[in-house]
């Protein structure tokens, strides 16, 4: 039995379960123009930014310190059950609240450097270019990387692709792809995308006779 693939509730907004297939037949009618292998993929962050959970924490313990302070918590024994309620309050709202917010992602955004997502977008990309096998036999692979929390949008390409086109042959793609993005249409600007490419591929990577389908044609969704 097939399970169907879902788009999970972080994309939701994005897309719904109907465009999955969508995407799916849109890479498969891009490869029947070129040999290459398109691959979409959306991630929901590049990292989990460990910096910005210890600076919540360290925000957390400072907000801490100050509500014990300008409390003028009393541990008499008229005031005890009180004060020692306050107490309880307010580190609760540390070890539970601020290691939540970590995970908003408009938190992080704010948080985090420019050049520190930039770094862990390409970082993460390369990753899930070579976990995913998208080294093909011909050396025609073609990711399109998504990254939600950071607005963020990678081509990556193997070997004989990139020794015709440089990143900057991307960059219209990649920037068209953003806007659709910043709608809230990503498939149809998956669509897009997917279908330019296989335009620009399909003069130097024709289909070949005898040509495989070596990578699943799927959008992979990873948290």
């Amino acid at each position: 039995m097939v399970v169907p693939q879902l788009v999970p509730k972080w994309l939701s907004c994005h897309m719904k379960d109907a465009d999955l297939p969508a995407i799916e037949a849109a890479v498969v009618s891009a490869e029947k123009k070129t040999s290459a292998e398109i691959v979409p993929m959306v991630v929901r962050a590049s990292s989990n930014y460990f910096q910005t959970h210890m600076t919540l924490l360290l925000l957390g313990g400072i907000f801490f310190a100050l509500f014990f302070h300008l409390s003028d918590l009393n541990f008499y024994w008229d005031h005890y059950y009180q004060s020692l309620a306050l107490m309880v309050v307010g580190f609760v709202v540390v070890l539970v609240v601020f290691p939540r917010l970590a995970k908003i992602p408009y938190v992080q955004r704010v948080m985090t450097h420019r050049f520190e997502e930039n770094e862990q977008v390409a970082k993460r990309a390369q990753i899930e270019f070579y976990q995913n096998c998208l080294e093909t036999a011909d050396q025609v692979g073609v990711l399109i990387y998504i990254s939600l929390m950071e607005h963020q949008v990678v081509v990556l390409t193997d070997k004989k692709i990139a020794a015709i086109y440089g990143p900057e042959t991307w960059q219209k793609i990649v920037q068209d792809l953003l806007g659709q993005i910043k709608q809230k249409k990503m498939a149809e600007g998956l669509k897009t995308a997917i279908n330019s490419i296989a335009d620009l591929l399909q003069g130097p990577f024709p289909l070949k006779s005898d040509d495989k389908d070596e990578l699943s044609n799927k959008l992979i969704i990873k948290d």
